[in-house]
């Protein structure tokens, strides 16, 4: 994997009095070379439309975009692996993360009718749930945290096919 940052872009999202909301999506040029220069940018830019809109500016996303061109991928998204996983704090409450184009080796079987059930004790999908914990980086789109997934009974999934178009 030969991920290249192709620079910078951000997004900025505006209320009006209706409480709609709008989002402005810009893509910084190639004199933006740090990401200390797209804050400062973002800063100029925030300034400068507050001036010629009368929407409110709710808040906005500043990233970095890295794409790898010459990736290509082995499974079908149209694949996908559901997984729910208990949410630390209230073990009765389950939450649902997706997985596009699993890898056969998450489910109990190769093959068969196992090979639609998530197995709970594969150590690329615990490692890979464990970055959603209590301790670790990341949270659910919902903000929560799981449970430890080392501990098979906080975890099931399924394999589901999403029709493609």
């Amino acid at each position: 994997m030969a991920l290249t940052s192709l620079g910078f872009l951000a997004t900025v999202t505006l209320i009006d009095n209706q409480s709609d909301k709008s989002t402005l999506r810009y893509v910084f040029g190639s004199n933006v070379a740090t990401f200390a220069d797209a804050t400062t940018a973002m800063t100029t830019l925030l300034t400068a439309l507050g001036a010629v809109t009368k929407a409110g500016i709710v808040g906005y996303n500043l990233a970095e975009v890295f794409e790898d061109s010459a990736a290509t991928g082995a499974g079908e998204l149209s694949d996908i692996a559901v997984v729910s996983a208990r949410i630390a704090g209230t073990p009765v409450k389950w939450g649902t993360l997706k997985i596009p184009a699993p890898e056969e080796g998450i489910f109990v079987e190769a093959s068969g009718p196992m090979n639609k059930q998530v197995d709970p004790s594969d150590a690329d999908l615990v490692t890979y749930l464990s970055q959603f914990e209590a301790s670790a980086p990341f949270t659910t789109s919902d903000g929560e945290r799981l449970m430890d997934m080392g501990t098979p009974a906080n975890l099931k999934g399924w394999r589901i096919t999403r029709a493609s178009r």
